[in-house]
């Protein structure tokens, strides 16, 4: 895969985490706390060709 085109996917994903909205702060807040029931989640990162 493209380095270029790896790095467009990977600036996208961190455009994303920086711009939450307030709805999407608040529940990553609250997962970062591990408020539900202990389950771990990720951020946005890229995932193949898509940013998930």
């Amino acid at each position: 895969m493209d380095r270029q085109y790896d790095k467009i996917h990977r600036d996208l994903a961190r455009t994303l985490r920086k711009n939450m909205t307030t709805p999407e702060q608040q529940l990553w807040d609250a997962l970062r706390k591990r408020q539900l029931d202990g389950y771990r989640f990720r951020r946005q990162t890229p995932l193949g060709t898509v940013p998930k």
